[in-house]
């Protein structure tokens, strides 16, 4: 007959809390970090030339807004960076069948819609087939659709 062993187990929770990001945890624990990976928010500032993403990008790095917006500007920041993830350096979109799309400039956009419309991958096709074949390819940017419409009518 084979023994039974008794354990005594004591669940500790973490504070990783639903609706609670890591990066909101690593915020409230600066100090337990190296003083040589600190970088100081101030020297990231976004400015008007910087791409769409830049707000969203300096949110989910520092796990704070930028100190020049304002308190509704701030709580549409963090409803909307939920949607995105820095890998690697590179912002992406998580799409709505879980797949990572990368988030494109305007002039990474203006060259997808020439690549994918009239050069070697397109066919002059229609300007949503052209924008969903974008997607497709996992690129996104706000207003693609409008975007690959009115190049296409230029064409």
């Amino acid at each position: 007959m084979e023994k039974v062993q008794e354990y005594h187990l004591t669940i500790k929770p973490t504070s990783l809390v639903r609706g609670r990001g890591l990066c909101k945890l690593i915020a409230e624990n600066k100090e337990s970090l190296p003083d040589s990976t600190e970088v100081t928010p101030s020297v990231l500032l976004v400015s008007e030339t910087d791409p769409w993403f830049s707000n969203v990008t300096y949110f989910l790095t520092y796990g704070e807004c930028p100190p020049n917006m304002s308190y509704k500007e701030k709580h549409n920041l963090r409803l909307k960076a939920k949607k995105y993830v820095i890998s690697n350096g590179v912002l992406y979109k998580r799409g709505m069948d879980g797949t990572f799309l990368r988030c494109a400039d305007k002039e990474q956009h203006k060259m997808l819609l020439k690549l994918y419309h009239s050069d070697v991958f397109g066919g002059y096709f229609s300007s949503a087939f052209t924008a969903f074949k974008i997607l497709r390819n996992y690129f996104y940017s706000p207003g693609m659709f409008k975007d690959a419409f009115f190049f296409c009518i230029k064409l």
